[in-house]
């Protein structure tokens, strides 16, 4: 009897246990998810023309000594979370004079941000939409495969879902279709840089 109790006892034991990891696991998760959610991601870029830009936000470096982007590249680009709300955003250039200031309110749950500091005029950011297909005959569902952030801004909310950053989209994807399905195309969409006027970039 005393050893059914205690092999009772170890069993509840192990599904109390069970559902406590259970429990914080869900939790952990969601703590990510709303973090996720509250926390957009900031992408900063320096297109001004010299190197060392700094970037601070609420007076914290977010960040440091930034090399000018002649050309789209991945590597140059810092990424920070950025947390709901107000902010005041400064940029200074190597020698630690503020070459922008400005105040900005980001929301949660977006696509994320781009951010170009005192960014050259003649350089544009530009949504890339490509269409790949599993058949050629397949209708196209793209009209607009360029469309550029509001050249008047230097600080944009991203509108849609970006696959690939400051880099063109790859020649072809693997297309994965669920049994059933009668999908024969995928979308998947670029951020780009790259002059204004580049021919490139014109539909």
């Amino acid at each position: 009897m005393g050893a059914a109790a205690t092999s009772q006892g170890s069993g509840a034991l192990k599904i109390i246990v069970g559902a406590v990891v259970a429990v914080l696991l869900l939790g952990g998760g969601g703590a990510l998810a709303w973090y996720a959610y509250t926390h957009p991601s900031l992408r900063i870029v320096n297109t001004t023309g010299k190197d060392g830009v700094t970037v601070t936000l609420d007076g914290q470096a977010i960040a440091k000594d930034l090399k000018h982007a002649a050309k789209e590249s991945e590597s140059l680009v810092t990424t920070a979370s950025v947390g709901t709300g107000t902010h005041k955003i400064e940029a200074k250039d190597a020698s630690g004079k503020v070459i922008e200031s400005l105040t900005y309110e980001f929301k949660g749950g977006t696509n994320g941000y781009v951010y170009a500091p005192a960014r050259d005029p003649q350089i544009c950011f530009i949504i890339q939409t490509d269409e790949y297909k599993t058949s050629s005959g397949a209708p196209d569902t793209v009209s607009d495969r360029f469309k550029p952030l509001d050249p008047t801004k230097n600080l944009w909310e991203v509108p849609v879902s970006i696959d690939y950053w400051f880099q063109d989209s790859p020649e072809s994807v693997t297309i994965r279709q669920k049994k059933g399905s009668s999908s024969k195309s995928v979308v998947k969409r670029s951020l780009r840089q790259a002059r204004c006027d580049d021919p490139e970039f014109q539909d």
